[in-house]
């Protein structure tokens, strides 16, 4: 089962995007807009920002520089505890047949 999902809120722990000072460590660092489980990477809606020089597609679309999201690997990334304010590692447990994931150090299920 996948820890990290397409929707969840996460808070980057690595890197030049991650939070700096404790009120920005209690907001997430945004939403998971795509999961890519084979490289092991994620793409955060607005975070990792790089330019992409695409070809005009004549009419229809201009050419020019584009900002889109890079990936970042799932191991850089938490996911955010709203009740707790705080980004924690995530598990999974059999809960009546299903699988679900549940937060490390609440013990909390959610999605």
């Amino acid at each position: 089962m996948q820890l990290i999902r397409k929707g969840d809120k996460v808070q980057i722990i690595r890197g030049a995007e991650r939070p700096q000072t404790e009120d920005e460590r209690s907001e997430p660092s945004g939403e998971v807009i795509e999961v890519n489980t084979d490289a092991g990477t994620c793409k955060v809606a607005g975070r990792n920002l790089v330019w992409k020089h695409k070809k005009g597609d004549g009419q229809n679309e201009p050419g020019g520089r584009v900002q889109i999201e890079a990936s970042i690997p799932l191991s850089n990334v938490l996911v955010f505890d709203d009740e707790e304010k705080r980004a924690d590692r995530v598990s999974v447990k059999v809960v009546d047949g299903k699988r679900v994931r549940y937060f490390r150090k609440s013990g909390r299920a959610f999605g």
